[in-house]
């Protein structure tokens, strides 16, 4: 069986995500002694909950194809769009909830955690270690930006926590583009992305828990 078929198969089993959550009429200090008012996106705590864990569902599913695609040197295009498109709606979210400001910081840095997998997957492709190193420290200093992020956004949010959070996710995603350089098993591929699917049922209990938790404190990212 070819890494192509390996990853298309074990993409079936990827389930899990993100929570939404309900909060509205706060408003977020933008650093200038005004506040940026936040907008509720509407409808039931539930169907944000289901939204925002279908785009993470999607997310995993578009970033394996993408590396893959770089990977094989076929057109990276319609994965490329496919996987920006998610990122937006995911920051449209972000943007409904806590406003403009943090909406365009999360799209910036989620948009780089995405170009780090990518330079990561290149390296890989012409066995280049010191691409791959450069983009392992990149991924690193997402990781660290995210954590300031949400820490920003709601201060019951454990910067540590958060970035810990996001290399978990890192570290996986990298995982499977190698097994699929590999050429790994089948079961080896459905294990690993089953153990995202975990991961990201743990991230999501996490920001339901304190990222959207009703008690904030909020302050628009600098």
């Amino acid at each position: 069986m070819t890494g192509t078929s390996i990853t298309l198969a074990a993409l079936a089993v990827i389930s899990g995500g993100l929570l939404g959550w309900g909060i509205a009429n706060i408003s977020v200090s933008n650093g200038m002694g005004s506040a940026l008012p936040l907008v509720g996106i509407g409808g039931s705590p539930i169907d944000q909950n289901q939204k925002f864990e279908e785009l993470f569902n999607k997310h995993n599913e578009a970033i394996v194809l993408y590396l893959q695609a770089i990977y094989d040197k076929k057109d990276v295009i319609p994965a490329e769009k496919q996987l920006d498109s998610n990122s937006t709606q995911m920051a449209n979210i972000i943007t409904d909830k806590f406003g403009e400001a943090a909406g365009a910081e999360f799209l910036h840095m989620w948009r780089d955690n995405i170009k780090q997998h990518a330079n990561y997957a290149k390296g890989l492709k012409i066995n280049d270690g010191d691409r791959m190193q450069m983009s392992k420290q990149g991924l690193e200093q997402v990781v660290i930006k995210n954590g300031y992020l949400l820490h920003n956004l709601n201060q019951n949010v454990n910067a540590q926590e958060s970035s810990n959070l996001l290399n978990e996710h890192n570290i996986l995603i990298t995982s499977i583009i190698d097994s699929y350089a590999r050429k790994d098993g089948q079961e080896n591929m459905i294990n690993q992305i089953n153990e995202s699917k975990n991961q990201s049922r743990k991230l999501a209990t996490y920001l339901a828990n304190n990222l959207f938790s009703s008690s904030v404190s909020l302050t628009a990212p600098q």
